[in-house]
């Protein structure tokens, strides 16, 4: 692998913007630059005085789903749309990616047999962003909790999350524009999902031990475990008392506090940020940031979105900038385990974004010290 030396940067370090060069060795940020002149086997890039970020850490992004399923059942090969989704993802200066694989009682993208298939994709794909999963599973689904389980031994690195949209949706009746939606995706007239919700609620007796039993596993795999969409206190304590440590798009502002007093990590939704509030009524994202109360933000349906929110939440003047990207670099890394990246310190992977002077436009991408993406 050829060495990297990016000169002539406004470079995010642990205590701010600094005019510094990184040098990048086999992939990994080394300490200091080259003493004398660099080695002949160094590819130079000059970034002109423009900002120099560590890549973004998503840790949630389900938009893949529609390169998938552009349109209802309309569906295309899924290496090939996790191909396409790549780009998006350096598009936008995301350089690790954990993909929402759903894993429900439901027919279509989200059932058990097209989880299968993401799945195996993701892990036996070579992408230009670091791709992993991130596993969310529905806890009626309990008939295929095994199978969850041994997904999260084999994978590399990974994800869970513990969804309850059953009981959340068991009221649901015609007309509903949930229900279309369900209905939609699940390539089914809407009163079949009402008697589809009524099924799965029929486990009822079934969910709590194997809740339990696949939070036992988890922990012992040292994956870590979201809950989604957290509706009461009681809720998220019940949760932590199963080791589920991680707060993920909690529905009430009172849930959001009750995780950060036990020290435990608030993912919020970039769009949230972007579009001045929650699509379903839940935390206000940016009330939440200025409060103190969201540890990382993520994609979740819009790839785009978490960078913008980043400079949104910075302002005009990039004055709070490095706070900003904190939340999308530096804290979900950590979240996610990944010691390894999201910030640009020595013995670092070389994940890197450049942006043009005076802009929030990117114009490169790097990735491992690999430069993926160059806008001239």
């Amino acid at each position: 692998m050829r060495n990297l030396l990016i000169t002539n940067g406004n470079v995010l370090t642990p205590t701010g913007f600094a005019r510094t060069d990184l040098h990048i060795a086999d992939g990994i940020i080394a300490e200091g630059t080259p003493s004398g002149p660099a080695p002949l086997d160094t590819d130079h890039f000059d970034a002109g005085g423009g900002l120099v970020l560590p890549g973004i850490v998503d840790l949630h992004g389900d938009a893949f789903e529609r390169s998938i399923e552009p349109r209802p059942g309309v569906t295309f090969a899924i290496a090939d749309a996790l191909h396409d989704v790549d780009g998006q993802l350096i598009a936008n200066g995301i350089t690790t990616a954990f993909h929402a694989v759903s894993v429900s009682w439901e027919a279509g993208i989200r059932s058990i047999d097209a989880a299968r298939d993401i799945f195996r994709a993701i892990e036996a794909e070579t992408f230009r962003a670091s791709v992993h999963a991130h596993i969310r599973w529905e806890t009626f689904a309990v008939d295929e909790a095994r199978e969850v389980l041994d997904w999260l031994a084999a994978a590399g690195r990974a994800i869970l999350s513990i969804n309850d949209h059953t009981t959340a949706n068991l009221h649901l009746r015609p007309p509903s524009t949930k229900l279309d939606r369900m209905a939609s995706r699940m390539g089914i007239p809407a009163g079949d999902v009402v008697a589809a919700l009524e099924a799965a609620a029929g486990r009822a007796d079934r969910v709590e031990p194997t809740v339990e039993a696949v939070c036992a596993r988890a922990d012992a795999l040292s994956v870590p475990v979201f809950s989604h969409d957290d509706r009461t206190v009681e809720e998220r304590r019940r949760l932590r008392d199963r080791g589920v440590r991680n707060c993920e798009f909690p529905m009430a502002i009172e849930v959001a506090r009750e995780a950060r007093r036990a020290g435990e990590p608030v993912i919020l939704g970039a769009p949230n940020v972007v579009r001045g509030g929650s699509q379903n009524n839940a935390v206000d994202a940016r009330a939440a940031i200025d409060a103190d109360l969201c540890s990382a933000l993520v994609s979740d349906y819009s790839y785009p979105t978490i960078m913008k929110a980043a400079f949104q939440l910075a302002g005009a003047d990039h004055k709070n900038l490095a706070e900003a990207w904190h939340l999308v670099s530096t804290a979900p890394a950590r979240i996610a385990g990944l010691g390894d990246r999201g910030a640009l310190t020595a013995g670092r992977r070389g994940d890197i974004l450049v942006f043009w002077p005076d802009t929030t436009a990117l114009r490169a991408v790097f990735v491992n010290g690999r430069k993926v993406l160059e806008y001239g």
